[in-house]
């Protein structure tokens, strides 16, 4: 079994070091530069307080090196685990989603069957309303025109009760992507001329905008659709 492990850490050179970072302060508040000598002697105090922090800048490294590569390791040891984990929760979701959509096409076929029946009635019962119009009776073809109507409108619904799981739901993403940059093409006014400019849009504010209609909104150009995968309670 693999260990990480870290070092005791002291805070004594950070302490010594503040410290003298507040005299170094104190000591550049003070300094006045009035003449050559002055500017030379300002001069070596920069140089030497800059030579001072790339020393505190190593004795910094020392402390969080073995920290950040502790971590590294820690991390790599979850590394594999979370893949594979996540691996499964995207094979059995995927294999859920396309139970829902070959369920969906179902209902959908079936629908249009009993869709496509209706309309095959009301479509005979219209020609017999005609009929009976050329024929002179008035009434029973408006009957039968109003019997069409009805079959034309009220037709069998073919439903699926969604199964569901405890702790799943099902979550909606939105996206767009330019697909027509020509059609992007936006004339701006001004004052003195005429600008001809692109409407630029970035993957964020797309994935925005779909989010906000719905994908309801149509953009020239711009091609929103939605992804519905299964959201789990802690995901």
């Amino acid at each position: 079994m693999d260990t990480v492990t870290v070092a005791p850490i002291s805070s004594e050179v950070a302490e010594n070091s503040a410290k003298e970072a507040e005299k170094t302060l104190m000591l550049a508040r003070g300094i006045i530069i009035t003449n050559g000598d002055q500017y030379a002697r300002a001069g070596n105090e920069l140089v030497s307080i800059k030579k001072w922090l790339k020393d505190l800048e190593v004795e910094r490294k020392k402390i969080t090196d073995p920290i950040q590569k502790a971590k590294d390791a820690v991390m790599a040891f979850f590394n594999t685990p979370k893949e594979n984990a996540t691996k499964a929760v995207s094979i059995i979701g995927t294999a859920m989603q396309e139970y829902d959509d070959r369920m969906e096409a179902l209902v959908k076929a079936e629908n249009a069957k009993y869709q496509a029946i209706a309309d095959k009635r009301a479509k005979e019962l219209e020609e017999r309303a005609k009929k009976a119009a050329e024929a002179g009776n008035a009434e029973k073809a408006e009957k039968l025109r109003q019997e069409a109507l009805l079959k034309a409108q009220v037709v069998p619904q073919v439903t699926v009760e969604k199964i569901k799981v405890a702790g799943m739901t099902e979550k909606t993403n939105y996206f767009g992507e330019v697909i027509e940059k020509d059609k992007l093409l936006f004339i701006q006014w001004c004052i003195k001329s005429e600008n001809l400019h692109y409407i630029t849009f970035s993957e964020k504010e797309l994935k925005s905008t779909a989010t906000s209609a719905k994908g309801t909104r149509e953009i020239p150009g711009v091609r929103f659709w939605s992804e519905t995968g299964k959201v789990g309670a802690r995901t």
